[in-house]
């Protein structure tokens, strides 16, 4: 149970469904006004999430699911059908609704990359570093050569807000958040661009609502060593800060 303010455990971290709002949020998507199917999509999902690998096993049957869940044929039909389209069920006639491998989900879906911040999974988290850390290299050389001059203001500008609201935390990831996705932007790659939602999910899970003053102020510095290197067209800098920055999240977040 929550020992302080609402979204806080004991130690100051940030609860998980917390972390989940604040990513869609992150995304300006509202997955908050859900019908009970979707509620129910998410419930389920979560769950297979936190049950290890149960590829190839059948759901019990609708009417034991929905005395389980206490919703009606309806509405479970539609939450299955959610999942389907999401690749985590397969439903075959005469045989009943599969589960499917983990490689077949949609890993990218901002959905599910958003119920993955309420589950407890650290090789997940460990393979979408990795991955952000792919993305992001590739991405910081191409916007340093091909960033437009209103993008790198936008990049100014997400470090500025940063520098003037450095002790309002919200306000900083949003702002951080600014900066990846215009730094996306900035490559002219519409395939890099779609990234976007991993990469804010990637800093939604690094995120504590209390790091250090001094975490902070390096963080932030990093983000301006970076805007220079984008401005001053030197792709092998930016590089180079963005591996720093991108190791300074991590150590930050394992010291919690």
């Amino acid at each position: 149970m929550p020992g302080g303010p609402a979204g806080e455990d004991k130690e100051g971290s940030v609860r998980e469904d917390i972390k989940e709002t604040i990513f869609y949020g992150l995304l300006e998507k509202d997955f908050g006004a859900r019908t009970k199917a979707q509620d129910l999509a998410r419930l389920i999902g979560i769950e297979l999430m936190n049950e290890g690998d149960r590829a190839g096993e059948l759901l019990p049957e609708e009417q034991s699911l929905c005395a389980r869940y206490l919703v009606g044929r309806s509405i479970l039909r539609e939450a299955v059908k959610l999942l389907v389209g999401k690749g985590m069920l397969s439903v075959r006639r005469g045989i009943g609704t599969r589960i499917e491998p983990r490689q077949s989900w949609s890993a990218f879906d901002p959905e599910i990359l958003g119920w993955q911040l309420s589950v407890a999974d650290p090789s997940f988290w460990r393979d979408l570093d990795e991955t952000r850390a792919i993305i992001e290299f590739s991405a910081v050389r191409l916007a340093a050569v091909r960033a437009e001059v209103d993008q790198k203001n936008l990049l100014s500008q997400a470090v500025h807000i940063m520098r003037e609201n450095a002790e309002t935390v919200e306000t900083v990831i949003a702002a951080r958040a600014l900066f990846h996705s215009t730094l996306l932007k900035s490559t002219a790659n519409k395939l890099l661009e779609g990234m976007t939602a991993l990469v804010f999910a990637n800093l939604v899970f690094h995120f504590n609502l209390q790091p250090h003053n001094g975490e902070k102020r390096q963080l932030i510095e990093h983000y301006a060593a970076l805007y220079k290197a984008i401005d001053q067209n030197k792709p092998k800098l930016a590089e180079d800060v963005m591996q720093r920055l991108l190791v300074s999240g991590r150590a930050n977040q394992e010291r919690k």
